[in-house]
């Protein structure tokens, strides 16, 4: 049933007015040797571990399994493997990724064309009679997004079986979700000569990791409830736009950032740049050379050696970059927390600082 508090408001108002909201995701892990489905035709299962997502873009709704799904057709039909489908909200219509396995055992007959038309009348099907139906809607700005979903899920109930499945919501395990965002308008945050600095425009990719199961997701009533029983363990920011800038100069840009349950921050992956940039360089530089005569002292010729210690993973430079890395996490876990503390009711019904910082 629809929850009153959350009907009326699009995504797009519950957004802070400085960003714009790109795309927004919710996948699970599904282990090998799942069947999904299984009929007297077909089993679709997975082969290997897969991950299954289920999101939606300002064009598109997009449901994806990495890496594919294995279509096992009655023989001699050929065996396929389902990638995805997505609907595109322009032209009302689903299209699928899916295709045939050629091999000696994998069937003789194509039948991928017959197969694409059946995904796709599933997820059209689904989406029928409901506002994501017409032609142009944006799911960020719908006013009744709970409404829409609700209805979708209605639909999908509707339908008759289409053969046994071997899977329950007990195996859809380890949570995700994960939000692509643009900045409207630039970001700087600096306190004694340093801070951050992100430019308007900046594409930041955000992805929250739990360790629960979609069944005891499911189980709770409340919003909060349900958070928790996600077991979220870190979030995962990425964008190529982040800088730490030191007295109005950008010293390094912060490719990735993780930030795990408790608030330590670490980075990933980042890029130096300016003076401390050439400081890495020059230790570089002076790492090979001193590995270069530790092998010619071993009888290797110094050439020969500078050219085998520019490739070995001990000339890349660490001392420079780990004290600015050190640095940076340090301050960067301390702002977190901070944030966290100050903007812990920020989403309603979840207490963001029990959530995070434990």
């Amino acid at each position: 049933m629809t929850n009153p508090k959350h009907d009326g408001v699009s995504i797009d108002d519950r957004v802070p007015a400085d960003v714009e909201l790109c795309a927004i995701g919710l996948s699970f892990s599904l282990a090998a040797g799942k069947n999904l489905s299984r009929t007297w035709q077909r089993e679709l299962r997975t082969e290997s571990e897969s991950r299954i997502r289920i999101g939606v873009t300002r064009e598109r709704l997009e449901v994806g399994f990495s890496p594919p799904l294995l279509i096992d057709a009655q023989w001699p039909a050929m065996n396929m493997q389902l990638g995805g489908v997505h609907f595109d909200f322009s032209t009302s219509r689903a299209t699928a990724t899916l295709g045939s396995i050629r091999g000696p055992t994998e069937g003789l007959v194509d039948f991928s064309e017959d197969a694409k038309k059946e995904v796709c009348a599933l997820i059209t099907s689904g989406i029928a009679d409901t506002a994501m139906q017409r032609s142009g809607y944006d799911p960020m700005t719908d006013p009744n997004i709970v409404s829409t979903l609700e209805a979708i899920a209605a639909n999908f109930q509707k339908r008759p079986s289409s053969g046994s499945s071997g899977v329950d919501y007990g195996d859809f395990a380890d949570p995700r979700i994960d939000v692509k965002m643009s900045t409207t308008a630039a970001f700087e945050h600096v306190e004694e000569s340093a801070g951050l600095s992100v430019p308007k425009g900046t594409v930041v990719d955000v992805s929250m990791t739990g360790r629960g199961n979609l069944a005891t997701i499911l189980a709770r009533r409340s919003t909060a409830e349900k958070v928790t029983a996600a077991r979220m363990e870190s979030v995962t920011i990425a964008s190529d736009g982040i800088s730490v800038i030191v007295k109005d100069k950008p010293v390094a840009c912060l490719d990735r950032i993780r930030i795990d349950r408790g608030g330590t921050v670490t980075l990933e992956q980042m890029r130096l740049e300016g003076v401390v940039g050439e400081a890495a360089g020059i230790e570089s530089l002076f790492r090979v050379v001193a590995s270069a005569m530790q092998l010619g002292a071993c009888g290797a010729d110094l050439g020969a050696g500078i050219t085998l210690a520019a490739h070995s993973p001990d000339a890349l430079a660490t001392i420079v970059p780990d004290i600015v890395r050190g640095k940076i996490e340090a301050t960067l876990t301390e702002g977190v927390k901070q944030l966290v503390h100050t903007h812990r009711f920020a989403i309603p019904e979840v207490d963001l600082q029990e959530i995070f910082l434990g």
